[in-house]
Protein backbone atom coordinates (compact mmCIF):
# COMPACT_ATOMS: atom_id res chain seq x y z
CA UNK A 1 0.00 0.00 0.00
CA UNK A 2 1.19 3.48 -0.80
CA UNK A 3 1.00 6.38 1.62
CA UNK A 4 -0.74 9.54 0.37
CA UNK A 5 1.87 12.12 -0.64
CA UNK A 6 1.60 15.49 1.10
CA UNK A 7 2.67 18.58 -0.82
CA UNK A 8 5.86 19.61 0.99
CA UNK A 9 6.00 22.84 2.96
CA UNK A 10 9.61 23.08 4.03
CA UNK A 11 11.32 23.55 0.69
CA UNK A 12 12.46 26.59 -1.24
CA UNK A 13 14.81 27.93 -3.84
CA UNK A 14 17.91 27.14 -1.82
CA UNK A 15 16.90 23.49 -1.43
CA UNK A 16 17.08 23.12 -5.19
CA UNK A 17 20.85 23.41 -4.84
CA UNK A 18 21.04 20.30 -2.62
CA UNK A 19 23.19 17.65 -4.23
CA UNK A 20 24.84 20.07 -6.64
CA UNK A 21 27.56 21.33 -4.31
CA UNK A 22 30.39 19.44 -2.64
CA UNK A 23 29.49 16.63 -0.22
CA UNK A 24 28.73 17.96 3.25
CA UNK A 25 27.85 21.55 2.24
CA UNK A 26 25.16 22.95 4.56
CA UNK A 27 22.03 24.14 2.78
CA UNK A 28 19.62 26.58 4.41
CA UNK A 29 15.99 25.64 3.87
CA UNK A 30 13.52 28.19 2.54
CA UNK A 31 9.76 28.07 2.78
CA UNK A 32 6.60 30.10 2.59
CA UNK A 33 4.87 30.63 5.90
CA UNK A 34 1.47 31.55 4.49
CA UNK A 35 -1.50 29.50 3.41
CA UNK A 36 -0.54 26.74 0.99
CA UNK A 37 -1.69 23.45 -0.42
CA UNK A 38 0.27 21.84 2.39
CA UNK A 39 -1.67 23.84 5.01
CA UNK A 40 -5.00 22.82 3.50
CA UNK A 41 -4.00 19.16 3.33
CA UNK A 42 -2.61 19.27 6.86
CA UNK A 43 -5.84 20.70 8.26
CA UNK A 44 -7.81 17.99 6.47
CA UNK A 45 -5.55 15.22 7.78
CA UNK A 46 -5.55 16.54 11.34
CA UNK A 47 -9.33 16.96 11.36
CA UNK A 48 -9.91 13.49 9.92
CA UNK A 49 -7.51 11.94 12.40
CA UNK A 50 -9.26 13.54 15.38
CA UNK A 51 -12.66 12.46 14.06
CA UNK A 52 -11.57 8.88 13.35
CA UNK A 53 -10.09 8.56 16.85
CA UNK A 54 -13.14 10.12 18.52
CA UNK A 55 -15.55 7.82 16.68
CA UNK A 56 -13.47 4.69 17.24
CA UNK A 57 -12.53 4.14 13.58
CA UNK A 58 -8.89 4.48 14.56
CA UNK A 59 -7.28 3.12 17.69
CA UNK A 60 -3.85 4.54 18.60
CA UNK A 61 -1.08 1.96 18.40
CA UNK A 62 1.97 1.32 20.55
CA UNK A 63 5.37 0.44 19.13
CA UNK A 64 8.12 -1.67 20.66
CA UNK A 65 11.49 0.04 21.05
CA UNK A 66 14.26 -2.35 20.08
CA UNK A 67 16.79 0.35 20.87
CA UNK A 68 16.78 4.13 21.07
CA UNK A 69 20.02 5.92 21.64
CA UNK A 70 20.12 7.53 25.08
CA UNK A 71 16.84 5.96 26.25
CA UNK A 72 15.93 2.82 28.16
CA UNK A 73 12.21 2.54 27.34
CA UNK A 74 10.95 -0.67 25.72
CA UNK A 75 7.64 0.65 24.38
CA UNK A 76 6.15 3.91 23.19
CA UNK A 77 2.48 4.76 23.03
CA UNK A 78 1.51 6.52 19.83
CA UNK A 79 1.24 9.89 21.59
CA UNK A 80 4.77 9.40 22.98
CA UNK A 81 6.10 8.55 19.52
CA UNK A 82 4.51 11.70 18.11
CA UNK A 83 6.11 13.74 20.90
CA UNK A 84 9.56 12.19 20.29
CA UNK A 85 9.34 12.95 16.56
CA UNK A 86 8.05 16.47 17.14
CA UNK A 87 10.95 17.27 19.47
CA UNK A 88 13.55 15.88 17.09
CA UNK A 89 14.62 13.15 19.53
CA UNK A 90 14.75 10.66 16.66
CA UNK A 91 16.96 11.83 13.82
CA UNK A 92 17.44 8.53 11.97
CA UNK A 93 14.69 6.05 12.83
CA UNK A 94 13.21 2.91 11.29
CA UNK A 95 9.77 1.49 12.01
CA UNK A 96 9.43 -2.16 10.98
CA UNK A 97 6.05 -3.81 10.53
CA UNK A 98 4.83 -6.90 8.76
CA UNK A 99 1.98 -6.70 6.26
CA UNK A 100 -1.50 -6.34 7.73
CA UNK A 101 -0.55 -4.58 10.98
CA UNK A 102 -1.66 -1.13 9.83
CA UNK A 103 1.74 0.43 9.10
CA UNK A 104 0.37 2.74 6.42
CA UNK A 105 -2.56 3.75 8.62
CA UNK A 106 -0.16 4.55 11.46
CA UNK A 107 1.89 6.69 9.10
CA UNK A 108 -1.24 8.64 8.14
CA UNK A 109 -2.07 9.09 11.82
CA UNK A 110 1.43 10.38 12.56
CA UNK A 111 1.16 12.88 9.72
CA UNK A 112 -2.19 14.11 10.96
CA UNK A 113 -0.80 14.70 14.44
CA UNK A 114 2.55 16.18 13.37
CA UNK A 115 2.01 18.27 10.27
CA UNK A 116 0.66 21.42 11.92
CA UNK A 117 3.75 21.99 14.06
CA UNK A 118 6.34 19.95 12.19
CA UNK A 119 6.85 20.12 8.42
CA UNK A 120 6.55 16.59 7.05
CA UNK A 121 7.86 15.49 3.67
CA UNK A 122 6.12 12.29 2.66
CA UNK A 123 7.69 10.25 -0.13
CA UNK A 124 7.46 6.69 -1.43
CA UNK A 125 10.73 4.82 -1.82
CA UNK A 126 9.81 3.60 -5.30
CA UNK A 127 9.34 7.19 -6.45
CA UNK A 128 12.77 8.08 -5.12
CA UNK A 129 14.31 5.07 -6.88
CA UNK A 130 12.72 6.12 -10.20
CA UNK A 131 13.60 9.81 -9.96
CA UNK A 132 16.53 10.79 -12.18
CA UNK A 133 18.69 13.87 -12.68
CA UNK A 134 21.86 15.05 -11.07
CA UNK A 135 22.04 15.44 -7.32
CA UNK A 136 19.83 14.04 -4.60
CA UNK A 137 16.79 12.11 -5.96
CA UNK A 138 14.63 13.00 -2.92
CA UNK A 139 15.29 16.68 -3.57
CA UNK A 140 14.61 16.26 -7.27
CA UNK A 141 11.32 14.59 -6.47
CA UNK A 142 10.24 17.30 -4.04
CA UNK A 143 11.36 20.08 -6.36
CA UNK A 144 9.07 18.69 -9.04
CA UNK A 145 6.12 18.91 -6.65
CA UNK A 146 6.68 22.28 -5.02
CA UNK A 147 4.50 24.36 -7.35
CA UNK A 148 3.86 27.87 -6.02
CA UNK A 149 4.16 27.01 -2.35
CA UNK A 150 7.65 28.39 -1.84
CA UNK A 151 8.65 32.02 -1.89
CA UNK A 152 12.30 31.84 -0.88
CA UNK A 153 11.86 33.31 2.61
CA UNK A 154 14.69 31.86 4.68
CA UNK A 155 13.86 30.07 7.87
CA UNK A 156 16.39 29.87 10.67
CA UNK A 157 18.90 27.02 10.35
CA UNK A 158 18.07 24.16 12.70
CA UNK A 159 14.28 24.26 12.23
CA UNK A 160 13.31 20.61 12.47
CA UNK A 161 11.57 18.77 9.65
CA UNK A 162 10.79 15.12 8.98
CA UNK A 163 11.06 12.94 5.88
CA UNK A 164 8.77 9.91 6.12
CA UNK A 165 9.80 7.30 3.57
CA UNK A 166 7.57 4.29 2.96
CA UNK A 167 8.00 0.84 1.40
CA UNK A 168 11.74 0.58 0.79
CA UNK A 169 11.19 -3.19 0.89
CA UNK A 170 9.14 -2.93 -2.33
CA UNK A 171 12.05 -1.40 -4.24
CA UNK A 172 14.20 -3.70 -6.40
CA UNK A 173 17.10 -4.72 -4.08
CA UNK A 174 19.76 -3.37 -6.45
CA UNK A 175 18.14 0.09 -6.32
CA UNK A 176 17.78 0.35 -2.54
CA UNK A 177 21.30 1.69 -2.01
CA UNK A 178 20.37 4.75 -4.09
CA UNK A 179 17.43 5.46 -1.78
CA UNK A 180 19.33 4.97 1.47
CA UNK A 181 22.24 7.08 0.17
CA UNK A 182 19.77 9.86 -0.63
CA UNK A 183 18.44 9.74 2.94
CA UNK A 184 21.94 9.89 4.41
CA UNK A 185 22.86 12.76 2.09
CA UNK A 186 19.70 14.72 2.88
CA UNK A 187 20.06 14.55 6.66
CA UNK A 188 23.71 15.66 6.47
CA UNK A 189 23.11 18.60 4.14
CA UNK A 190 19.91 20.09 5.60
CA UNK A 191 20.34 21.07 9.27
CA UNK A 192 17.57 19.81 11.53
CA UNK A 193 16.16 17.30 9.05
CA UNK A 194 15.38 13.76 10.23
CA UNK A 195 13.86 10.71 8.63
CA UNK A 196 11.53 7.88 9.61
CA UNK A 197 11.71 4.80 7.38
CA UNK A 198 8.64 2.56 7.37
CA UNK A 199 9.19 -0.92 5.94
CA UNK A 200 8.90 -4.65 6.40
CA UNK A 201 11.74 -6.14 8.48
CA UNK A 202 15.08 -6.23 6.67
CA UNK A 203 16.25 -9.59 5.31
CA UNK A 204 18.90 -9.07 2.62
CA UNK A 205 20.86 -6.43 4.53
CA UNK A 206 20.82 -5.25 8.13
CA UNK A 207 18.57 -2.19 8.30
CA UNK A 208 18.65 -1.99 4.48
CA UNK A 209 22.20 -0.65 4.70
CA UNK A 210 21.26 2.51 6.59
CA UNK A 211 23.97 3.75 8.92
CA UNK A 212 24.05 5.50 12.28
CA UNK A 213 20.43 4.75 13.11
CA UNK A 214 19.49 6.04 16.54
CA UNK A 215 16.09 4.36 16.91
CA UNK A 216 14.74 0.94 15.90
CA UNK A 217 10.97 0.57 16.35
CA UNK A 218 8.69 -2.38 15.66
CA UNK A 219 4.94 -2.73 15.34
CA UNK A 220 4.12 -5.84 17.35
CA UNK A 221 1.19 -8.22 16.74
CA UNK A 222 -2.23 -6.98 17.77
CA UNK A 223 -2.94 -7.41 21.43
CA UNK A 224 -5.83 -9.52 22.68
CA UNK A 225 -8.07 -6.54 23.37
CA UNK A 226 -7.36 -5.12 19.89
CA UNK A 227 -8.24 -8.44 18.24
CA UNK A 228 -11.43 -8.81 20.23
CA UNK A 229 -12.49 -5.27 19.41
CA UNK A 230 -11.79 -5.79 15.71
CA UNK A 231 -13.69 -9.09 15.65
CA UNK A 232 -16.71 -7.25 17.08
CA UNK A 233 -16.31 -4.60 14.39
CA UNK A 234 -15.82 -7.12 11.58
CA UNK A 235 -18.57 -9.52 12.71
CA UNK A 236 -21.13 -7.15 14.25
CA UNK A 237 -24.06 -9.59 14.68
CA UNK A 238 -23.87 -11.40 18.01
CA UNK A 239 -25.11 -14.75 16.63
CA UNK A 240 -22.58 -14.67 13.78
CA UNK A 241 -19.83 -13.75 16.21
CA UNK A 242 -20.75 -16.67 18.47
CA UNK A 243 -20.39 -19.05 15.53
CA UNK A 244 -17.11 -17.46 14.47
CA UNK A 245 -15.55 -17.60 17.92
CA UNK A 246 -16.67 -21.25 18.25
CA UNK A 247 -14.98 -21.94 14.91
CA UNK A 248 -11.75 -20.33 16.13
CA UNK A 249 -11.87 -22.38 19.32
CA UNK A 250 -12.55 -25.66 17.54
CA UNK A 251 -9.47 -25.33 15.36
CA UNK A 252 -7.12 -24.03 18.03
CA UNK A 253 -6.97 -20.50 16.61
CA UNK A 254 -7.95 -18.75 19.83
CA UNK A 255 -4.96 -19.82 21.90
CA UNK A 256 -3.31 -16.95 23.76
CA UNK A 257 0.29 -16.10 24.53
CA UNK A 258 1.50 -13.71 27.19
CA UNK A 259 -0.65 -12.03 29.81
CA UNK A 260 -2.09 -8.63 30.65
CA UNK A 261 -0.99 -5.86 28.29
CA UNK A 262 1.36 -8.31 26.54
CA UNK A 263 -1.40 -10.79 25.69
CA UNK A 264 -1.71 -11.69 21.99
CA UNK A 265 -3.15 -14.44 19.79
CA UNK A 266 -0.41 -16.19 17.76
CA UNK A 267 -2.94 -17.07 15.02
CA UNK A 268 -4.59 -13.64 15.02
CA UNK A 269 -1.66 -11.27 14.82
CA UNK A 270 -2.97 -8.76 12.28
CA UNK A 271 -6.17 -7.21 11.00
CA UNK A 272 -5.61 -9.28 7.87
CA UNK A 273 -5.63 -12.53 9.89
CA UNK A 274 -9.07 -11.74 11.32
CA UNK A 275 -10.44 -10.72 7.92
CA UNK A 276 -9.10 -13.85 6.20
CA UNK A 277 -10.47 -16.27 8.80
CA UNK A 278 -13.84 -14.53 9.00
CA UNK A 279 -14.15 -14.84 5.21
CA UNK A 280 -13.08 -18.50 5.24
CA UNK A 281 -15.67 -19.22 7.92
CA UNK A 282 -18.39 -17.37 5.99
CA UNK A 283 -17.72 -19.40 2.84
CA UNK A 284 -17.54 -22.68 4.75
CA UNK A 285 -21.03 -22.08 6.20
CA UNK A 286 -22.63 -21.73 2.77
CA UNK A 287 -24.69 -24.69 1.64
CA UNK A 288 -22.75 -26.95 -0.73
CA UNK A 289 -19.78 -24.62 -0.53
CA UNK A 290 -17.42 -27.53 -1.14
CA UNK A 291 -15.01 -26.19 1.49
CA UNK A 292 -13.35 -28.98 3.41
CA UNK A 293 -12.80 -28.01 7.02
CA UNK A 294 -10.12 -29.82 8.97
CA UNK A 295 -7.42 -28.37 11.17
CA UNK A 296 -5.00 -28.62 8.24
CA UNK A 297 -7.34 -26.81 5.86
CA UNK A 298 -8.07 -23.96 8.26
CA UNK A 299 -4.45 -23.39 9.24
CA UNK A 300 -3.36 -23.58 5.61
CA UNK A 301 -6.00 -20.98 4.75
CA UNK A 302 -4.48 -18.63 7.34
CA UNK A 303 -0.93 -19.29 6.11
CA UNK A 304 -2.09 -18.71 2.54
CA UNK A 305 -3.74 -15.41 3.46
CA UNK A 306 -0.56 -14.20 5.16
CA UNK A 307 1.60 -15.17 2.19
CA UNK A 308 -0.89 -13.72 -0.27
CA UNK A 309 -0.74 -10.37 1.49
CA UNK A 310 3.04 -10.33 1.36
CA UNK A 311 3.31 -11.38 -2.29
CA UNK A 312 0.37 -9.54 -3.85
CA UNK A 313 2.41 -6.85 -5.59
CA UNK A 314 4.77 -9.51 -7.01
CA UNK A 315 1.74 -11.30 -8.52
CA UNK A 316 2.76 -14.60 -6.97
CA UNK A 317 -0.03 -16.60 -5.35
CA UNK A 318 -0.14 -18.19 -1.93
CA UNK A 319 -0.37 -21.77 -3.20
CA UNK A 320 2.99 -21.41 -4.95
CA UNK A 321 4.45 -19.90 -1.80
CA UNK A 322 3.19 -22.84 0.28
CA UNK A 323 4.83 -25.26 -2.13
CA UNK A 324 8.05 -23.26 -1.92
CA UNK A 325 8.12 -23.58 1.88
CA UNK A 326 7.37 -27.29 1.48
CA UNK A 327 10.35 -27.55 -0.90
CA UNK A 328 12.61 -25.80 1.64
CA UNK A 329 11.48 -28.17 4.40
CA UNK A 330 11.99 -31.15 2.10
CA UNK A 331 15.55 -30.07 1.29
CA UNK A 332 16.36 -29.35 4.92
CA UNK A 333 15.04 -32.67 6.25
CA UNK A 334 16.48 -34.78 3.42
CA UNK A 335 14.35 -37.77 4.40
CA UNK A 336 15.01 -37.56 8.15
CA UNK A 337 12.24 -36.05 10.24
CA UNK A 338 13.28 -33.38 12.73
CA UNK A 339 11.71 -30.39 14.43
CA UNK A 340 14.88 -28.38 13.91
CA UNK A 341 14.31 -26.50 10.63
CA UNK A 342 16.89 -23.75 10.05
CA UNK A 343 16.14 -22.00 6.75
CA UNK A 344 17.89 -19.24 4.83
CA UNK A 345 17.94 -17.33 1.55
CA UNK A 346 20.30 -19.73 -0.22
CA UNK A 347 18.09 -22.69 0.64
CA UNK A 348 14.99 -20.78 -0.44
CA UNK A 349 16.43 -19.78 -3.81
CA UNK A 350 17.61 -23.35 -4.45
CA UNK A 351 14.14 -24.64 -3.57
CA UNK A 352 12.60 -21.99 -5.84
CA UNK A 353 14.61 -23.32 -8.78
CA UNK A 354 13.41 -26.86 -8.05
CA UNK A 355 9.72 -25.86 -8.12
CA UNK A 356 9.93 -24.71 -11.73
CA UNK A 357 7.95 -21.56 -10.92
CA UNK A 358 8.33 -18.67 -13.31
CA UNK A 359 9.41 -15.14 -12.45
CA UNK A 360 7.02 -13.16 -14.66
CA UNK A 361 9.94 -11.19 -16.08
CA UNK A 362 10.70 -9.48 -12.74
CA UNK A 363 14.39 -8.85 -12.06
CA UNK A 364 15.88 -11.05 -9.31
CA UNK A 365 12.46 -12.61 -8.84
CA UNK A 366 13.44 -15.66 -6.69
CA UNK A 367 15.38 -13.39 -4.33
CA UNK A 368 12.42 -11.03 -3.97
CA UNK A 369 9.91 -13.84 -3.36
CA UNK A 370 12.16 -15.46 -0.76
CA UNK A 371 12.71 -12.12 0.96
CA UNK A 372 8.96 -11.54 1.25
CA UNK A 373 8.35 -15.01 2.61
CA UNK A 374 10.94 -14.51 5.36
CA UNK A 375 9.46 -11.07 6.11
CA UNK A 376 6.07 -12.65 6.80
CA UNK A 377 4.67 -13.56 10.19
CA UNK A 378 5.44 -17.21 9.41
CA UNK A 379 9.13 -16.72 10.19
CA UNK A 380 11.38 -15.22 12.82
CA UNK A 381 15.15 -14.61 12.88
CA UNK A 382 17.22 -17.50 14.16
CA UNK A 383 20.10 -17.03 16.58
CA UNK A 384 23.27 -17.36 14.56
CA UNK A 385 21.64 -16.31 11.30
CA UNK A 386 18.89 -17.44 8.99
CA UNK A 387 15.27 -18.01 9.94
CA UNK A 388 12.95 -20.53 11.50
CA UNK A 389 9.20 -21.10 11.49
CA UNK A 390 7.59 -18.86 14.10
CA UNK A 391 6.12 -21.21 16.66
CA UNK A 392 5.52 -24.89 17.27
CA UNK A 393 2.16 -24.79 15.49
CA UNK A 394 3.72 -23.87 12.15
CA UNK A 395 6.44 -26.49 12.60
CA UNK A 396 3.72 -29.10 13.22
CA UNK A 397 1.76 -28.01 10.14
CA UNK A 398 4.68 -28.18 7.75
CA UNK A 399 5.90 -31.47 9.26
CA UNK A 400 2.40 -32.85 8.66
CA UNK A 401 2.56 -31.68 5.05
CA UNK A 402 6.06 -33.16 4.67
CA UNK A 403 4.93 -36.54 6.04
CA UNK A 404 2.01 -36.55 3.62
CA UNK A 405 4.44 -36.09 0.74
CA UNK A 406 6.34 -39.21 1.85
CA UNK A 407 3.33 -41.35 0.90
CA UNK A 408 3.24 -42.45 -2.72
CA UNK A 409 -0.35 -41.71 -3.83
CA UNK A 410 -0.28 -44.65 -6.28
CA UNK A 411 1.19 -47.32 -4.05
CA UNK A 412 -0.25 -45.81 -0.86
CA UNK A 413 2.66 -47.09 1.21
CA UNK A 414 1.70 -45.87 4.67
CA UNK A 415 4.80 -47.47 6.18
CA UNK A 416 6.84 -44.63 4.70
CA UNK A 417 5.26 -42.37 7.34
CA UNK A 418 5.25 -44.79 10.25
CA UNK A 419 9.04 -44.91 10.35
CA UNK A 420 9.06 -41.25 11.49
CA UNK A 421 7.73 -42.06 14.95
CA UNK A 422 9.75 -39.27 16.57
CA UNK A 423 7.58 -36.57 15.01
CA UNK A 424 4.35 -38.58 14.86
CA UNK A 425 4.42 -38.69 18.65
CA UNK A 426 3.58 -35.01 18.57
CA UNK A 427 -0.21 -34.90 18.72
CA UNK A 428 -0.58 -31.88 16.46
CA UNK A 429 1.65 -33.37 13.75
CA UNK A 430 -0.61 -36.44 13.78
CA UNK A 431 -3.73 -34.25 13.65
CA UNK A 432 -2.42 -32.14 10.77
CA UNK A 433 -1.43 -35.28 8.84
CA UNK A 434 -4.98 -36.67 9.15
CA UNK A 435 -6.24 -33.67 7.21
CA UNK A 436 -3.79 -34.15 4.32
CA UNK A 437 -4.80 -35.99 1.10
CA UNK A 438 -2.70 -39.14 1.62
CA UNK A 439 -2.87 -38.96 5.40
CA UNK A 440 -6.66 -39.38 5.21
CA UNK A 441 -6.17 -42.56 3.16
CA UNK A 442 -3.77 -43.95 5.78
CA UNK A 443 -6.05 -43.37 8.77
CA UNK A 444 -6.21 -47.00 9.88
CA UNK A 445 -2.46 -47.74 9.86
CA UNK A 446 -1.77 -44.36 11.47
CA UNK A 447 -4.30 -44.97 14.20
CA UNK A 448 -3.07 -48.54 14.75
CA UNK A 449 0.47 -47.20 15.15
CA UNK A 450 -0.67 -44.50 17.54
CA UNK A 451 -2.71 -46.95 19.59
CA UNK A 452 0.35 -49.17 19.88
CA UNK A 453 2.54 -46.33 21.13
CA UNK A 454 -0.03 -44.40 23.15
CA UNK A 455 -2.95 -46.72 23.98
CA UNK A 456 -4.26 -44.45 26.75
CA UNK A 457 -4.36 -41.24 24.69
CA UNK A 458 -7.67 -39.84 23.44
CA UNK A 459 -7.79 -41.15 19.88
CA UNK A 460 -11.37 -39.92 19.36
CA UNK A 461 -10.39 -36.33 20.06
CA UNK A 462 -7.43 -36.58 17.69
CA UNK A 463 -9.64 -37.97 14.92
CA UNK A 464 -12.28 -35.32 15.57
CA UNK A 465 -9.71 -32.51 15.38
CA UNK A 466 -7.85 -33.85 12.38
CA UNK A 467 -10.44 -35.19 9.94
CA UNK A 468 -12.59 -32.97 7.73
CA UNK A 469 -16.17 -32.32 8.79
CA UNK A 470 -19.40 -32.71 6.83
CA UNK A 471 -20.00 -35.23 4.07
CA UNK A 472 -16.28 -35.86 3.67
CA UNK A 473 -16.19 -37.15 7.24
CA UNK A 474 -19.13 -39.47 6.68
CA UNK A 475 -17.41 -41.04 3.66
CA UNK A 476 -14.17 -41.47 5.57
CA UNK A 477 -15.92 -43.15 8.49
CA UNK A 478 -17.60 -45.61 6.16
CA UNK A 479 -14.22 -46.49 4.66
CA UNK A 480 -12.73 -46.92 8.12
CA UNK A 481 -15.56 -49.16 9.28
CA UNK A 482 -15.03 -51.38 6.26
CA UNK A 483 -11.32 -51.41 7.04
CA UNK A 484 -11.57 -52.56 10.63
CA UNK A 485 -14.29 -55.09 9.82
CA UNK A 486 -12.11 -56.70 7.14
CA UNK A 487 -8.75 -56.49 8.90
CA UNK A 488 -7.34 -57.47 12.27
CA UNK A 489 -6.46 -54.12 13.85
CA UNK A 490 -5.44 -53.50 17.46
CA UNK A 491 -8.27 -53.53 19.97
CA UNK A 492 -7.63 -49.86 20.73
CA UNK A 493 -7.99 -49.04 17.02
CA UNK A 494 -11.20 -51.01 16.55
CA UNK A 495 -12.73 -49.51 19.67
CA UNK A 496 -11.75 -46.00 18.60
CA UNK A 497 -13.26 -46.57 15.16
CA UNK A 498 -16.58 -47.76 16.54
CA UNK A 499 -16.77 -44.89 19.01
CA UNK A 500 -15.85 -42.32 16.40
CA UNK A 501 -18.46 -43.65 13.94
CA UNK A 502 -21.11 -43.11 16.63
CA UNK A 503 -20.26 -39.41 16.82
CA UNK A 504 -21.16 -38.73 13.18
CA UNK A 505 -24.86 -38.39 13.91
CA UNK A 506 -24.16 -35.60 16.41
CA UNK A 507 -21.84 -33.58 14.18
Amino acid sequence: MRILTIVPLLLGGALALLGCGPKGKVIEVSSTVGASGYDVECRRLASQQRLDTLQGRYRPRAVTVRDWRGHTVTELREAELVDALAKGEMKRAVLYARAGLGKSRLATALRGQLCDGLPVWEVAAQEVARTGGAGNPIVNLLRARKGADFDGKTRKPGIFALVMLDALDEVEPSARARVTAALDDLIERVPGTAFLLLARPGVLAKDYGLRDLDAHLTMQPLRCAEVESFVTERVPKADDRTLFTAFLHRYGLDTRAGAGEACHYPHLQTFGDVIALAEFHRKALQRDAGVLISRSHVHEALVGARLGKELADLHWNAERALRLIDAMVHRRLDGKASRDLPLDMDLCEAAFASTGAGGLGVQNFPERVCERIFQSALFEPRTGGGFRLAGAGLVDLFLGRWLDQQIDPKALDCKAVLKHASVLQGRDVFVFLLGQPQGMRCIMPLLDDRCGREPKSDQIEALDDGLPTGRAREALVEQMKAGYEATHWKMCTRKSMRSFAETIGSL
